[in-house]
């Protein structure tokens, strides 16, 4: 069970960078008004 601790962890990492990137990149991308979705 321990382990999946870490993997949980490490999953929520990943998911919160990806959520990181995407505000930026929509400021970037709202002069084309083309989201990446």
């Amino acid at each position: 069970m321990n382990n999946i601790l870490p993997s949980d962890s490490a999953a929520s990492s990943s998911s919160l960078s990806h959520l990181w990137v995407i505000p930026p990149l929509y400021v970037h991308t709202t002069d084309d008004a083309v989201p990446l979705s």
